[in-house]
């Protein structure tokens, strides 16, 4: 394996997330994913090292004498002075900003880890040539080094995600068009002379990126909510149409509290007049139902590219998916509807051997339709 395959491991492991042990082994054994990492610790070596500095402390005078108010002009002179503090002040200063820092890392920890799930190739007019990765945004250095290569041309690339704000990214390119290309340790040391761009990539678009003295080449992406991304991604659609629901691998969240991990994926694509749906039976939970159109008795909500959110009597649900749940402008409108009492026994049975079984009420259901009305009233959800 090589240090592309494990780089975007090298920011959780500064991050305190767990790695596989063979991510380790590479990282402890190679002088290049080495060198990064201590770069991700020196800064952190920084902020510690500039919460601890004191202050020179000297003696104030015993009578302090009393003067009159400062002018306009004394004021800006007395804020540009060196200003002396005794050295419990500082201290107490000094610890402020360290437990300040701390709480900081601890919410950025909490906070949703965002990554963006990209492919790179060449256009049409060439053989095509393909790369991919995912990268967490960072606002420091961690770009990463990949080569592009078809058609006897070799293009190394740079590419640094610095933050992800809804359906846009911000991303950071370099490109270099090699007559030769580099071996894979010494891409980066190549790079440095290519100069960088900064671009804003809106989800479901393809973003053209020139390259000097070669093709242009392509760039599509969606976000994703962990480091695994989405498997096959590269087979798929980029971005979910507006008619389009998707859910992968989703994690239904209830005041902070995950109450479900959903296994596998549930899709569906509305016609004319039909609201496609997903639906979801947890367990002690009840029936949860999302349409992208309003049907009966469903509450507004909102969705954002992979998570949707919605309140209920004070109480709130998050939705979290692997890849975008649905296509169109973002934050757009959605329709959910909760039945906390639904059980599927109740009201449905399906065929087993000849005979009808009704659907367990402890077991978890997962399902999409294209019209996702039609199918509550099938499930007995809604009346007919």
């Amino acid at each position: 394996m090589d240090c592309e395959t494990f780089g975007p491991m090298i920011s959780a492991l500064c991050d305190g997330e767990n790695v596989p042990p063979e991510t380790a082994r590479h990282i402890a054994n190679c002088e290049n994913c080495r060198q990064k990492l201590a770069g991700y610790v020196a800064m952190a070596v920084e902020i510690r090292l500039l919460a601890a500095q004191e202050r020179e402390v000297q003696n104030p005078p015993a009578v302090a004498r009393r003067s009159a108010l400062p002018t306009r002009s004394s004021i800006g002179v007395a804020l540009r002075k060196r200003m002396q503090v005794p050295r419990f002040a500082a201290a107490i200063c000094g610890l402020a900003i360290i437990v300040l820092a701390g709480g900081w890392a601890r919410t950025r920890a909490q906070m949703p880890a965002q990554w963006f799930q990209y492919k790179v190739s060449f256009g049409r007019n060439v053989e095509v040539g393909r790369v991919g990765g995912i990268e967490r945004a960072c606002n420091f250095p961690c770009a990463r080094p990949f080569m592009i290569s078809s058609g006897g041309q070799h293009i190394g690339m740079l590419l640094q995600v610095r933050d992800i704000e809804g359906d846009h990214v911000y991303i950071t390119l370099s490109s270099k068009q090699f007559a030769n290309p580099p071996q894979g340790k010494d891409l980066s040391r190549e790079m440095s002379d290519a100069p960088a761009a900064q671009y804003v990539y809106k989800l479901g678009d393809v973003l053209q990126i020139p390259v000097a003295g070669g093709s242009d080449v392509k760039l599509e992406g969606i976000v994703a909510a962990s480091s695994e991304g989405v498997p096959l991604w590269f087979d798929r659609p980029v971005q979910p149409k507006e008619n389009e629901i998707t859910v992968r691998k989703g994690v239904l969240i209830r005041d902070g509290r995950v109450i479900a991990e959903m296994v596998g994926s549930a899709s569906a694509t509305g016609g004319a007049n039909t609201s496609p749906g997903f639906f979801a039976y947890i367990p002690q939970h009840g029936l949860f139902a999302i349409g992208l159109r309003p049907f009966s008795d469903a509450t507004e909500g909102a969705a954002d590219n992979s998570q949707i959110q919605f309140e209920e009597n004070g109480v709130k649900y998050m939705l979290l998916s692997a890849s975008p749940i649905t296509g169109g402008s973002q934050p757009r409108q959605v329709w959910i509807l909760h039945l906390p009492d639904y059980r599927p026994s109740q009201h449905e049975s399906r065929s087993e051997k000849g005979a009808s079984i009704p659907w367990s009420d402890t077991s978890q259901r997962v399902g999409s339709s294209s019209n996702i009305a039609a199918m509550l009233k099938q499930m007995g959800a809604i009346p007919n």
